[in-house]
């Protein structure tokens, strides 16, 4: 994990380190509160996002449920092997930490293995990183009513008690650092940050 660390510290560009949480989807309303309240800026983000065979993303951006013409392919470049913090430290929503590069390409020819409709909501703090808070809709590849459900989860909001969970399949949070200046103790305390709200 320190080498992991070190490494992100040492890389230019774009790497991202990350860790990422599964919740129940019934924390939700818990979560986006108490996120809510540590933020100075939240934003929602609503993105269809295609996975195909090669491993390429296809990502299509809406607002308001309307398509913005913005599609963008990329793959997920795996800079170190993950680390999973161990259930007998962290017993609640366990972190996994990630150090990845996304690297735009081409797009794919290949068959599409499966669909992810992502309802997120990211909440910039004044840390040394943000959290995303995501609904997920896992969608099978050839389901005919993709755009029915796109259209039930992409839409104009005028609150956040508008969003129904019970359309979505799963409930992940992430917390992305925003500089290049990291220590464990960063890492413990996003940790604590995002454990605190449970």
């Amino acid at each position: 994990m320190n080498a992991m660390i070190a490494k992100y510290n040492q890389l230019e560009g774009d790497a991202e380190l990350e860790l990422s949480y599964a919740f129940g989807i019934d924390m939700y309303s818990s979560l986006l509160e108490r996120f809510g309240q540590l933020s100075s800026h939240t934003e929602m983000i609503q993105h269809l996002d295609i996975y195909y065979t090669d491993n390429t993303r296809r990502t299509m951006v809406f607002v308001d449920g309307i398509n913005q013409k913005q599609d963008s392919y990329m793959k997920k470049e795996l800079l170190a092997k993950p680390h999973w913090f161990s259930p007998n430290t962290i017993t609640i929503g366990s972190p996994k930490m990630k150090l990845n590069r996304e690297v735009i390409v081409a797009p794919s020819k290949t068959g599409i293995k499966f669909i992810r409709a992502k309802l997120r909501m990211r909440f910039i703090l004044d840390d040394k990183f943000d959290i995303e808070l995501d609904l997920i809709k896992n969608i099978n590849k050839d389901e005919p009513q993709l755009k029915a459900i796109k259209d039930s989860i992409f839409k104009a909001y005028g609150s956040t008690a508008e969003i129904l969970t019970q359309l979505f399949d799963e409930l992940k949070v992430e917390t992305e650092f925003k500089t290049k200046k990291i220590s464990m103790a960063d890492i413990n305390r996003s940790i604590e940050v995002v454990l605190a709200s449970v």
